[in-house]
């Protein structure tokens, strides 16, 4: 049962570059030995079970709800509502800026989320105008633009 949802999981952790884009499945033998540096004496391998994993996800969640990509749980497990609002991230700001999902691109993530921008090229152009944040970039041109007069539409009559 577990051996079908290996694969998939491996694709989505290196989609979600929560892990190396390098890493590869296993069947187990002498894996202790190899990552004994990372885990405690009698603690489990399972990626899901480690608190710094699941720490991670549910502030890459939290920062995606921000953005209005995600409208999921912040529990921190990686399901498709994750992936997809990882993915909408990824087509308006570019990928973050590391291999995998590491301490820098998850805060330039977060960064991402309190700025309040919706996509790269916003935060572009209002930083371009010395605008750090979209409310006061969004103020500003609210302020600058005059309302617009509703248009006056000529009959073929009066013409």
């Amino acid at each position: 049962m577990f051996k079908n949802k290996a694969k998939p999981n491996l694709r989505t952790l290196k989609e979600l570059r929560l892990i190396p884009q390098d890493a590869f499945l296993s069947n187990g033998e002498s894996f202790d030995q190899l990552v004994s540096h990372s885990y405690g004496n009698n603690t489990s391998t399972d990626l899901m079970t480690q608190i710094s994993l699941v720490s991670s996800v549910r502030r890459l969640q939290l920062a995606l709800m921000q953005l209005k990509f995600y409208s999921g749980a912040t529990d921190g497990l990686i399901g498709p509502g994750t992936v997809r609002a990882f993915e909408a991230y990824t087509a308006a700001f570019s990928t973050p800026p590391a291999e995998f999902l590491n301490e820098y691109a998850l805060n330039s993530i977060e960064q991402s989320a309190q700025d309040g921008f919706h996509t790269a090229a916003e935060r572009g152009i209002a930083r371009s105008m010395g605008f750090e944040n979209s409310e006061v970039y969004a103020e500003a041109m609210r302020e600058a633009l005059p309302p617009r007069a509703p248009s006056k539409r000529r009959s073929k009559r009066a013409l």
